[in-house]
Formats: C-alpha cells, structure tokens, sequence
C-alpha cells in the first residue's frame, strides 16, 4: 500500500557495544531505532551501563579500551545495571529485529555474551554490518549515507553510537536520497 508505514519489525535497530578489551565482555549497549511518537517520528534509544557478571575476569579488563570510552572498572561495579536485567530487556526489544552495527561481528559476539547471562534462551538474531544495508541501496544513496557517517564523529560511547549510525541511515531514507 503506498504510502503506508513500515511495520516495526521493518525498522532496524542501530546496536553498538563498548567492550572490556577487544576479546573480552561488553561494558555498555546502546541501541537506536526511528518510530512514531505522536505524529512525528523520532529517534528512540536506549543504553545501558552493564554490571560485569561474576565470571567476566579482570584480565579481560585492557586500560587502553577504558582510554577510548572512558568508563572505568569502578563506575560499572557502582552504576552499571546486572547483565541479566540489560540482557532481558534488550531480548525483548530485539526478537524479530533487524539489528544493524558497524562492526557486526564484534558487536554480535558481545550481544551473544550479554544474553548468556539469562537462565532463559536468547532470541535468534542476525546482526547485519552496516556496509550490507549500505548495499541495498543505489550506490548514490550508499555514497551519501558513508560521508554522513564519515563526516559525524564516533564518540565512543555506545548510546550516541547507535544514534550516530541511526541518523546516518535516516538521512538516506529522506525524500530525494534515492
């Protein structure tokens, strides 16, 4: 039907992690997404900062990963919310999602590692790279959504992250972009 909405689990959800070190467990999820609130539509995100479990060892811990994000070992004991809680609430925001990162496959790994921390199974999930929806689309419209991309600054915390990555994919769904 023209001009029709596409059904939420049309809408992929823009996912990023901040990780302990580059072999080890995530430390903060953000996840973004665009629906409506009211009559206009919005960016929607969450984050959190992740409590690590019992097992996830300080030698996973690498002081140059803490240099790039910023949080510390301290501030995740302190603020940060138990895994098993993020890990619920993200399991049920992302079952059946299309779930976009710029760096799938580490992203999905972290994503794998948080769920384990639910005595429940974790939903099926694929986590597309963000250059394979980049594909999709005319080379043009790929094209202008890279210098977006390109020209926004990584802040390194995953919230703004997902935004990031979400308002990169908006601004090739604008009218004219394709």
């Amino acid at each position: 039907m023209a001009g029709s909405m596409p059904s939420l689990s049309d809408v992929p959800i823009f996912l990023d992690f901040e990780a302990s070190s580059m072999s080890g467990w995530p430390v903060e999820i953000g996840l973004a997404w665009y629906g409506r609130i009211g009559p206009k539509e919005r960016i929607q995100n969450l984050s959190f900062l992740i409590r690590p479990e019992p097992g996830w060892g300080e030698a996973d811990w690498d002081a140059l990963a803490e240099e790039v994000h910023g949080i510390g070992l301290e501030e995740l004991r302190r603020e940060g919310r138990p895994a098993i809680d993020v890990a619920r609430v993200v399991a049920q925001l992302v079952a059946g999602r299309t779930l976009v990162s710029d760096a799938a496959s580490f992203d999905g790994h972290l994503l794998a590692r948080l769920f384990e921390a639910m005595p429940e199974p974790a939903p099926e999930v694929q986590v597309l790279d963000m250059t394979s929806l980049l594909r999709r689309l005319s080379p043009a419209v790929a094209t202008r959504c890279e210098a977006v991309l390109a020209e926004a600054p990584i802040p390194h915390r995953a919230g703004p992250d997902a935004i990031r990555l979400a308002r990169a994919w908006r601004s090739c769904q604008e009218p004219g972009a394709r």
